[in-house]
Order: structure tokens, then sequence, then C-alpha cells
């Protein structure tokens, strides 16, 4: 906790962070000054924007039209406003949203006092409710800014806040609303009586209903304690129910007695004028809303509301029934929250006359000004008018959507077909449309084909392509569900209107999948949804967001197939730790480890022979044994060790004790960490592809490489390579390019079917003369998509996936800008099917006795999610760092040299440096003989030194060290150097300067003198 001021919370950002929650519609005025949006619904101009004070520098919101709220407003000033609250609350609530833990900041709570039980009196019971007059404040703590504003009584609006206050004090009364000054509460154990008064920073509400009482307590922090119940709750209750119909009993009376009344006087006159003046004995319209405080903010707009008494509450046929005795019209207003929208298309579904009004989806991007998501009606007068939900209501529509006639005989009688009247049926379109929108029917946009749309089906937060023959089943079973009568399904399948054509009608939507962010990702599946942090991994309920159908995880092969598949998050198989500059690794025990783990393990053992083959196998006193031993540098205590494994049993014993591990004790502590960290690089890569966020610091290319040196040209393969891909294909959407085709990347159309949303491009197995330079500004930036015979289009960054290459071949490409952009990953060659070169065939097959992925059962495939999304969690708890967690590089620096120098070259430095290294010799002199040996005729000086670098590296030379007299970078910043030195011409008393290149065998050498140099 942190004693802080608001000066030191604003400073953060100035308060934009907060005030883009509340209107993200200003985000583009923080970037241009003098550019203004509109905010108000009346504003027929755009002009609000944003400045930065002067000396504070903190933002602030000017609204130059009608709004005097808005008149240069603070982060803080627009907190207190759509909260409704005092200074010090506002303090809390913006602490809070910048993730500020305040010192001595406790949360806002009613005055607290006890007393002994009496007799009667039952432990957990609420009583003793006592009640006060309504005041402003309070008033203006259930209402919304607007709702206030507009409040009205009797169709008459309030003009002042006298007024409005009177007229609240009517509407809550009506609605049974009342102010609590207190209520007490017997302890559970029965022990002792709580009495909690409310204060002015902590008011409480009661819905009081005779029987039972709801309390409400709106600045309870914890939201379980924000509600509870006095005397016996009623299930299925309808607040507001039984006042209409008390209001409608009584105009019935008075109509009545005034047509009583009217019937005493002779004259015709007076009946007339009785007549005009009766009451409405049903109301236009109800309107069903989500809870309590929606709906006094409704009914301060001069609606007439009903609500249940909890969100799980049924609104069954009898109680549909008797609403509609009391209107002819009946609305429902839910939240726009994934629980509210599924349960108001439910009610629509069942009583189709019902008439949903929607708020609008952009309302769900917004603030509610305490951190969370606008979702409900109070939320959305917070930042619309009277005015602008009056457009809203007329709207809204029922999912009836068709009209339909009697029909009749001229004559007047109704027309009858096999006993039953007869009706006329027609696609009411208007209707029709809303109905398919709200059932998720949608138009997207075609980027490849701007005539052309696609038609989606939005189902929870799951997106699907459909076809509009899907459309047109969709409405059939929908009538055949609910016994629609015959002729109604026959008029249905005739219809014109249902055709493609119609249907281009729909909505366009654009929904949003933004389920990932920088430090989170959401994994979904059939039945649940995990969200992965540096954290934590859990599962929770599906964010509002939307996903397409096919990222859906679900096993692609299943040896048990037809049982449902359900993940659950099983405890970390691994964990990892830095050390200094070393990684420790810790394993679950082995069996409980998943087979793509022990796959994984394997990969990364690329001292696997030495380890395995060499040292099992050398003999006590042995001259192999000692020339290996001094080669690795190998202490007596581990020779012993070594020596001790003299027998086959031995042998077999070691392997099976050390078969998924990484660090055996036949290892050196360096080729221990050599395989730990090609480990720790292998899940850091698997997070960096998982994780569908794109850093602007971390924009590179997966390269999967053979770690075995092999000759220059030469390809390895077998390694595990694809089988690892294919592990990420099963998370991923990807698009495959086959890396084999010569000059692949000319063709246009090659990235023509990648789609906006894209997870991963894969380049499969690209040859040696693949040029990766022709990837930068793909892997950085914007992809050009240029499909056959559709609209050529750009995705943006974001827009698509990251790429992962593999290949068989050494990487030539080992420049500054190339290596910037890879994420190298290496792959021993462990598993191999080469009996030229290994002793036996082993393959995953071989040694797990099942084939990966189609064998695995729902356990396995559990294993298998839970691993991968702990390689996401563990790149999310490094993704903060400027780090690039790079695979062991020794043998990969040797394969890529060999690449680079050519095996011409190196035969030829082979034998010419034999007789020159340690000396400085002339460039010119090593070019001209390289060129007449090698019978090169075209060929220039730069490629030459470029292969004579990549040969001292590949030999572990140096090449040009630092302090031989006459080096320098010459402004180049070259890696190596040059030697360049002044030496007498042939031209008597002239100087030249002459490059020397100077190939070092020791770099703990002692330097040579000027005496020892050709000049």
């Amino acid at each position: 906790m942190v004693d802080v001021k608001l000066d030191d919370i604003l400073a953060i950002d100035g308060g934009q962070s907060y005030i883009l929650s509340i209107y993200p519609e200003l985000e583009p005025c923080f970037a241009n000054k003098s550019k203004k949006v509109k905010l108000r619904d009346d504003d027929k101009t755009a002009s609000t924007g944003v400045y930065k004070h002067r000396t504070t520098g903190v933002w602030m919101v000017h609204d130059f039209g009608g709004d005097p709220d808005l008149k240069a407003t603070t982060a803080f000033k627009l907190c207190m406003m759509v909260n409704r609250c005092e200074s010090s609350e506002a303090f809390k609530i913006i602490a809070k949203f910048y993730n500020i833990e305040l010192k001595n900041s406790a949360p806002a709570k009613p005055t607290y006092s006890s007393r002994s039980v009496k007799e009667g009196e039952k432990p957990g019971e609420v009583l003793n409710l006592v009640y006060k007059d309504l005041e402003a404040h309070e008033a203006q703590l259930i209402l919304s800014k607007n709702a206030w504003n507009s409040i009205e009584w009797a169709g008459k609006r309030a003009k002042t806040d006298e007024e409005r206050l009177e007229f609240a004090q009517k509407l809550f009364q009506y609605y049974r609303l009342k102010s609590l000054q207190s209520y007490e509460q017997v302890k559970s154990d029965g022990s002792t009586v709580h009495i909690y008064n409310a204060n002015e920073s902590f008011p409480m509400f009661a819905f009081d209903e005779g029987t039972f009482q709801k309390i409400y307590k709106p600045k309870s922090e914890e939201k379980a304690y924000r509600f509870m119940y006095a005397g016996k709750k009623v299930d299925n209750f309808i607040h507001g129910i039984q006042q209409h119909k008390s209001v409608l009993e009584q105009n019935i009376k008075i109509n009545a007695d005034r047509l009583m009344n009217a019937e005493s006087h002779s004259e015709a006159a007076a009946e007339n004028e009785k007549a005009k003046e009766s009451l409405p004995e049903k109301f236009q319209e109800i309107i069903l809303v989500s809870g309590g405080s929606d709906a006094m903010n409704l009914a301060a707009l001069g609606y007439k509301v009903i609500w249940m008494n909890s969100e799980t509450a049924i609104l069954d046929k009898d109680a549909i029934s008797s609403i509609y005795k009391l209107c002819y019209d009946f609305y429902n207003l839910p939240d726009i929250d994934k629980t509210g929208r599924s349960a108001a298309k439910n009610l629509a579904s069942i009583y189709l006359d019902i008439k949903t009004i929607w708020l609008p989806e952009e309302l769900a991007q917004k603030s509610d000004g305490k951190g969370g998501k606008c979702k409900d009606l109070k939320d959305y007068l917070k930042h619309n008018n009277a005015e602008s939900f009056k457009t809203l209501f007329k709207d809204a529509l029922p999912f009836k959507f068709w009209d339909e006639m009697r029909l009749f005989t001229p004559s007047g009688d109704p027309r009858m077909r096999f006993g039953r009247p007869l009706y006329a049926y027609e696609f009411n379109n208007v209707r029709g449309y809303n109905f398919l929108q709200m059932n998720g029917f949608y138009r997207y946009e075609n980027l490849k084909n701007k005539e052309k749309f696609d038609l989606i089906k939005i189902e929870n937060n799951v997106v699907t392509v459909v076809q509009p023959n899907d459309v047109k089943d969709f409405i059939h079973s929908f009538l055949s569900e609910r016994r629609a009568s015959e002729d109604l399904r026959n008029a249905m399948y005739r219809s014109v209107q249902i055709s493609e054509n119609s249907l281009s009608n729909l909505k366009m939507k654009d929904p949003k999948f933004d389920y990932f962010g920088p430090d989170y990702q959401y994994l979904f599946f059939e039945k649940t949804t995990w969200k992965v942090t540096k954290n934590s991994i859990e599962a929770t309920k599906s964010p509002d967001t939307y996903v397409w159908d096919y990222k859906i995880l679900k096993p692609k092969e299943l040896k048990t197939p037809g049982m449902e598949f359900m993940p659950k998050i099983l405890s970390p198989f691994f964990s990892i730790s830095e050390n200094g500059n070393k990684w420790d690794l810790t394993f679950c025990p082995e069996e409980q480890m998943p087979d793509f783990m022990k796959f994984i393990i394997q990969t990364c053992r690329i001292h696997w022979k030495v380890e395995l083959e060499t040292r099992l196998e050398l003999l006590e006193n042995s001259t192999d044994a000692t020339a290996h031993f001094a080669e690795y540098n190998i202490p007596q205590d581990q020779q012993k060790h070594i020596f001790s494994f003299n027998t086959i049993d031995s042998h077999l014993e070691y392997k099976k004790a050390n078969q998924f591990k990484l660090d055996g004790s036949l290892l050196t502590d360096s080729e221990i960490q050599d395989q730990k960290l090609a480990f720790v690089n292998r899940i850091f890569l698997i997070g960096y592809m998982l994780h569908k966020y794109k850093d602007q610091t971390k924009t590179w290319a997966g390269v999967l490489m053979d770690y075995r040196v092999s000759e220059e040209g030469a390809s390895n393969g077998r390694a595990g390579k694809g089988l690892f891909v294919k592990g990420l294909k099963a998370m991923l959407d990807y698009f495959h390019i086959d890396g084999r085709v010569p000059n692949f990347l000319a063709d246009k159309h090659i990235f023509g079917g990648v789609n906006k949303g894209n997870d991963m491009i894969y380049i499969e197995d690209v040859g040696e003369s693949f040029n990766f330079t022709e990837l930068f500004a793909k892997i950085t930036g914007s992809l050009e998509v240029n499909p056959k015979n559709q609209m050529k289009v750009t995705l943006e960054e974001e827009e698509f996936g990251k790429f992962i290459i593999d290949t068989n071949f050494a990487d030539k490409y080992m420049d500054g800008s190339s290596k910037g952009r890879k994420l190298w990953s290496v792959f021993s060659d462990y598993y191999h099917e080469d009996l030229e070169h290994y002793r036996e065939v082993r393959t995953p097959f071989t040694e797990l006795g099942r084939r990966m992925y189609s064998n695995w059962d729902h356990a396995e495939w559990n294993q298998f999610y839970n691993f991968m999304a702990h390689c996401l969690q563990f790149y999310l708890t490094v993704s903060e760092q400027a780090v690039k967690i790079d695979p062991p590089f020794a043998n990969i620096l040797k394969r890529n040299n060999l690449a680079i120098m050519g095996e011409n070259f190196r035969q030829w430095a082979d034998t010419f440096f034999v007789d020159h290294l340690d000396e400085a010799i002339e460039r010119k002199v090593a070019f001209e003989n390289f060129m007449q040996t090698s019978n090169q005729t075209k060929f220039s000086s730069q490629s030459f030194f470029k292969k004579l670098a990549a040969w001292a590296d590949f030999m572990g030379y140096v090449l040009n060290p630092q302090h031989i007299p006459g080096w320098t970078k010459s402004g180049d910043a070259r890696k190596h150097g040059y030697i360049r030195r002044s030496v007498p011409a042939k031209e008597y008393g002239k100087h030249t300067t002459v490059e020397y290149i100077y190939i070092q065998t020791n770099q703990h050498v002692k330097p040579p003198s000027k005496d020892d140099l050709p000049f």
C-alpha cells in the first residue's frame, strides 16, 4: 500500500486512460488536439475535444457545445459526474482504476452497533427496518444524470431540482422503494443482534413488498452483500405488477362510477363529456427490465415497468397472461451482456409477441465509471438522453416474423379448409430480418470480393460462416419445433423473401475478435474457456468477445470418437527458473508426462550421442577414453562414474532411468545447460506462436532447423520438426506454403489464401536457395493478399499470424537484419531413420508405443492442451522483458558457416592457411590465390571476406583480432574490422596503404609486435 495524492495518480497519464474508458470516442482527439467528436445525442456538430492543462499537464475534456458538465473536465471530475459520488469516493475509484492500493483506505460502511437478542428472534433473521424521507443525493445515486434531468410524473416533466426531488419521492413511493435508515440482523449463531445505520457515505434502500423486503446497498463493495432479504422471499415475484393492477382496477371503478352518473342525467351532451374523460383500463405498454435500479431509471422517463426479484426467476405462461391483461404491448429491455442477451432471446422465442428493446452494442465498449463495462439501462442513460431511448423504444420488434390475415368469402363468411379457418400468411421483412439478426444471422464483409458478402451466424460468442440454405433451414426448424400451422409453414416454404437476394438486407456485422492482449490470452473449447495470464490458468465464462468456430479447440483426431471432450486444468508438468545465466528445470514424474512433452524433451537432447553411445562404451585405461576425457575436460570423479557403467545391464539401467531427462549423470555441466537451454527455447517458441498478440519489439519468424552439423548443401531431416508443427496446427488456424517449390515467393498469389484473423503462416521445408530477406517486410509489417480472380487486399500486422519456417538445410542469412527477425529452435537427431549414420531407427512411435495425435485418447489430449497452455503462460512471464531466448548456438553457427563459405572455399582455406596461420598476409595475395586455385572468374572481394569470416568462425579462429597494429573499423562497424598499414611503395620515397588479413588460432597468444609483421 502507498500513500498517494490525486496528482500522483493523474501524473501517470494525465487521466487519459480513465477518460477513454468512459468516452472511447475521444481517442482520436488525444492524437490531434484540434479534433472534435460528437458525445451528446443532441450534438448537431462535433464539439467535444481534449487539451492538456498548461500548468498541471492533466488532460481536460471540453464540450464547446451545450453540456455544462463537460466544460474543462478532468478525469477526476468526470468520475464524480458519472458515478454521482463525492470526491473521496471518486478518489478511491480512480486509484483502483490505475491499480493503486491506497494506504489506510477503508471501504464505505454503514454505522455499526449491536444489542442483545430478544426472545423469539431467530439466527440470521433480518428485522426492524426503519425508513426515512428520501433525500436528493439518494435519489441521484439511484437515477443516472439523464434520468434525473428528465424525470416526470403523471405526464409532467420536472423543471427544477425541487420538482425533481418531489417527483422522485412520488415515483419511489409508487414502486415501493424506500430510503432505509437502519436494519437489524441476528448473528448466525444467535448470540447478538447487529444494527446497521445508513450514513452520508453509505445510503441504504429497501423495496418494501409487504410480506418481504429486498434491501439494496449500492455502495457495498462486495457484490454478494449488495442485496439481502427480510421477511419471506417469494419465488418468481414480479415487482411493480401489483401497483399497475391496482391503478387499472381503480380506473375501471372510476369509469363505472362516471358512466353511472352520466346515465342519471338526461342530457346526451353530459354523457358524451363523461365518456371523453374515461380513464385507460389497460396501459399501452409495460416494459420488463433486468432489475430495480433500471426500473427506477426507466420509470423516471414516464414508462410503466416491472422486474423480477432475481436473475434466475422464471417468467412463466401464467405471468405472461397476467401482464397482457394489463397492457396492449409487452416489451423486454435486457442487459446487453452475454447472459442478458441469451435470456432475452429465449423469452422472445417462446412468446413471439413480446417486443425486445436492444441497447446498442457499442455501449459495452464504454466503462461504467468504476472499471466495469456498461451493460444496462442505467449505464446507457449515463451517456444518452431520454429522446435517444425513445428511438430504441420505437425500433423494438417482436420475434413473430410473419403477418397473418383471416380469409373470408365474398359473402363475408370465414373461409375454411379441412374444418379449420384459413389465414393468409406473408413474411414480414422488417420483423423477419430482426428475427434473424436477434438469432445471430448477419452479413460479414468479404474483403476479397467487395461485390459479395458472407453470411455468418453468431451463437453465444462463436461465429460461423453459413450458407443461405442454413438460414432457410433455421426458419423452417423454428416453425416446426413450435408446431406452427401447416398453412404458415407452407407459406414460408414458398416465400421468396428468404432467398439469397433478400438476405442481402441483413445488417452488416464486424465482430471484434479481441480475445487476447499484451498480458493475457483466452483459449476456447466447446464447453469451457481458459484464460491464460502469467500468474494463472483458469476456467472462466466466455468473455464478451467473439471467436470463429474453427478456432474452438477440440481434438482433430481422437482414439475414442463420439465422446464429449471436456478439458480440465492440471498442475504444471514443468517449472522453469533462471539462476544467473543458467536455467533450472523441474519435470513432473515420467508417468505423468504428456506424450508431447516427452517428444519435446527428446528433440532437445542435442548431446544424446555422446551420452548414450560414446561414454557408455568407454573402457577404462583405453586410448579412446583418455583422448575423450582430455577433449571434454572431464574431472576425475566423473571419469570414475563413467567407468562404473561397464556391463550391458548397467547400460540398459542408465538408459531407462534417464529416458526422458536432460541432465543425465554422464553429461558435463555445460552439456546439461545446452540441453536445458534447448528445452526452454522450445517452450518459449511455443508460447510465442500461441500468443496471438503481436509485440512491435518481438517481430520474429520461428525457424526450425537441425542441430547436427553436416556438409554444406546436405539435408538432414526426420528429426521431428514436422511433428512438432503438427502440435501448433492443433492449436492455431494456419496457412500452409510448400517451401520446396522453387522461388515460391515470386508467385504474387502465394499468400492469396491467408484470411483476416489467421494465426500462423507455415512455410514447410524451405530449400537451400530460400531467400529469407524477401520475408522481411511481411514479418515486421503488413501482408499483401492477392487471391486469384479476386480483389487484392492488404492485411495489417495485427490481422494475420506469425510465420514459422522449417528447413533441413543450414541458414545462410546470418546478418544482423536477418537474425533480428528470427527465433531459432534446434532439433537434435535423437529421432532418426538413417541406418547409414546411426545404429538403429528411433521414432516417437517406437519410443512412445503409439502414434502421436491420432492414437491419443481424451486424457492425453487434455494433457496436451494443458502443456501448451503452460508454454503460453511461461512466455507471458517473460514477455514483459525485452528478451529473446535463443537455443544453444554452437552447432547452429557451425552449420550456418558451412552454408555461407561453401565446400569449395572450405577446401581452399583448409589448404592455404596451413602455412599462414597466426601471421599477417596481404588480403590481395590470398584473394588472388583463391581465384586461381578455384578457377573463379567472377567473385567480389566482399564475398571473399564474408566466406573467410565464416571459415574462421567455423574453425574456432579469430579473424583480424583488434590488438594487431593497423586494426580499424573504418567507420562501417564491421565485426572483424580491417588491418591497414602504410608501407613503402616501389617508387622511392613514397608509401602506399596495404590491407592485410590475420587468422589467429589462439585468442590468448601474446600480441605480436610490429617486428613480427611484414610491414
